[in-house]
């Protein structure tokens, strides 16, 4: 069961003492948003550095924001012996990837002339722990593990022609355009160009993208174009981010297996989110059980309190302490 982010913030302003913002001016609902979105990350820090698998309500706590992914699909890498991993399609709508919580690979080498396939345990590696080891003999990657490398490259793509474009009243443009083989994903970097209304021109986050159509926000009252020529042309930086997984000369790999954490969305609530870059909902819940997020509320309230210099908060401090004596 969720907590709705109206329901987080009713239950911040009740213990606060408050029942409104009417009561409370000096915190309105995007400063509510500040705090809970603090502790969001906060007690998620907690969780992961204590290990999720700590107790069955961690487990539960996360499981929304756990995801599986595996592909076959692979490139050549930068390292010697490297194979370059796409990030998993969950990850491109606006989220990013937080943790690892398992990472596994199924390979292929040659023994003694048997042809051994297995699966072996990924090691995430930093650039610098890698350049110590990749050379050491005694802790370069083996038969029974690869290592991982985590990295990003930007090239410049040209997506095609522009078909047509025009502007709703909140000021959200649709394109669509000849795909030319390319899909863009929320969140990438698309520049208009030669419009003949030139306020559709420039460069702009993508707000939702579908196979030869994608949506981006900027100033509304935009006239639609009366012609489009052949000029009127998208295109892109695309910043792509990888794993790179690095195994023993003549190893294969054949597959790829992660367990992870995806980089929870910002909870928000209120008229002021209704234009935002990406599109996000007005109101964006919290991701996590209804159990987590009055955890989380009660870490907001703590922080508010600090912020606010709030006396109750020494006391309650002072509580704990006598409590402890």
């Amino acid at each position: 069961m969720i907590m709705t982010v109206e329901q987080m913030h009713e239950q911040f302003l009740h213990w606060l003492d408050k029942q409104s913002n009417n009561y409370a001016p000096e915190l309105t609902a995007e400063e509510i948003d500040i705090y809970l979105n603090n502790a969001y990350y906060q007690f998620l820090k907690v969780l992961t550095e204590d290990g999720l698998e700590k107790s069955q309500d961690w487990m539960d706590f996360t499981k929304d924001i756990t995801k599986s992914y595996s592909t076959t699909s692979f490139s050549a890498g930068n390292k010697p012996s490297g194979q370059r991993v796409p990030l998993p399609t969950f990850f491109a709508n606006g989220y990013d990837y937080r943790l690892a919580l398992l990472e596994e690979a199924n390979i292929t080498y040659t023994d003694c002339g048997n042809t051994v396939t297995k699966r072996v345990p990924v090691i995430p590696m930093t650039r610098d722990e890698y350049n110590k080891v990749i050379n050491n003999p005694f802790k370069q990657p083996w038969k029974e593990e690869l290592i991982r490398l985590t990295s990003d490259y930007t090239s410049t793509l040209a997506v095609g022609v522009i078909t047509s474009i025009s502007q709703a009243s909140t000021g959200l443009v649709t394109v669509n355009y000849t795909s030319a083989g390319i899909t863009f994903v929320a969140g990438e970097m698309i520049t208009i160009s030669n419009v003949t209304t030139a306020g559709y021109n420039g460069t702009f986050q993508i707000a939702t993208a579908t196979t030869g159509s994608f949506t981006y926000y900027t100033t509304s009252g935009l006239t639609t174009p009366g012609s489009l020529t052949l000029a009127s042309v998208a295109s892109a930086t695309r910043t792509t981010h990888y794993f790179e997984l690095v195994g023993f000369t003549g190893c294969t790999i054949n597959a790829y297996y992660l367990d992870c954490l995806k980089e929870p969305i910002r909870i928000q609530y209120g008229t002021n989110y209704s234009s935002t870059s990406l599109g996000y909902k007005i109101n964006q819940n919290c991701e996590l059980l209804s159990k987590a997020a009055t955890k989380i509320v009660e870490m907001a309230v703590e922080l508010a309190m600090k912020t606010l210099g709030d006396p109750r908060l020494q006391l309650e401090q002072l509580d704990k302490l006598v409590k402890q004596i």
